[in-house]
């Protein structure tokens, strides 16, 4: 079984914090490993189309972080493929650059349940500052895991951290199916439990799918950011090319986030380029 001493060995060996800015913990079967990131993904935050004000939100947050004012525990939540991780990326790259002692360290969702050893690690480290990343987090009525997550929020005896921080995505607002088995009193209970757990993220960002207008221009900046020389005219011509078909690609798929137009942008980039050369040719 995995003790305190090992895991902070591990802690403290595995990851170069000098000169590493971000790691991955990874925990299965018994065995775990830091695996040092070398770079951050670069995530500009002006191609970020329609989710500015989320991006600010998390922004604000992250420099009153590490600025020691005030900040919170965010939890980003809603429809799939809507920039709720790349916002959390854009926002860890620009900060662990622009600020010498921000870390990140990301904990996949299945592996919560060890976030009370972590943050023992993470506190003897005063040095630096820490964003716990943990993306697509879910729960079962059935799962006793966010117990883990709970007492490193607020459930503990021990005073929260202040060189640590949890972002957590998911695509449910409470963490947890609305259709969940309640036929069951400690099924009940632990459902219970699971909505309180979203309560205790006193930053909550909400995330919805675009409509049409917004999910054209998604895919418009898209074009124009590929193909910079591009007239307005010829951006144009190429919106008017296209939308219908992309209206209707969004449609098959369910949705018009982000995620979406670039999809189609990829599949059809080539119909693209072929209707700029036919059009330059004429």
């Amino acid at each position: 079984m995995l003790g305190f001493n090992d895991l902070l060995n591990l802690f403290s060996t595995d990851i170069e914090w000098n000169t590493h800015k971000a790691a991955v913990f990874r925990y299965s079967h018994g065995f775990c490993y830091f695996h040092a990131i070398e770079r951050l993904p670069k995530i500009d935050a002006q191609k970020l189309i329609g989710v500015r004000e989320n991006y600010e939100l998390l922004e604000n947050n992250t420099r009153n972080f590490c600025e020691n004012s005030p900040a919170a525990n965010a939890l980003l939540w809603g429809a799939r493929g809507c920039g709720k991780s790349s916002i959390v990326k854009a926002v860890c790259y620009e900060y662990a650059n622009k600020y010498p002692n921000l870390r990140v360290l990301e904990v996949e969702s299945k592996d919560i349940a060890i976030l009370p050893l972590l943050f023992d690690c993470m506190r003897l480290l005063r040095e630096y500052k820490f964003i716990v990343f943990c993306d697509d987090l879910t729960f079962n009525a059935n799962t006793s895991t966010y117990h883990g997550l709970k007492s490193t929020l607020d459930g503990s005896m021990e005073q929260q951290a202040e060189n640590i921080l949890i972002y957590a995505t998911s695509n449910l607002r409470h963490l947890m199916p609305e259709k969940a088995d309640l036929n069951m009193l400690h099924t009940q209970d632990s459902i219970h439990e699971v909505l309180a757990l979203s309560d205790r993220f006193p930053l909550q960002i909400g995330f919805y799918d675009n409509g049409q207008k917004e999910y054209l221009e998604i895919l418009e900046h898209l074009i124009r950011e590929e193909n910079s020389d591009l007239s307005q005219e010829m951006i144009t011509c190429i919106m008017q090319e296209i939308k219908q078909d992309s209206l209707n690609f969004a449609t098959k798929i369910g949705n018009r986030n982000p995620r979406t137009a670039k999809s189609y942008y990829t599949l059809n980039h080539a119909r693209i380029l072929n209707f700029i050369k036919t059009k330059n040719s004429q």
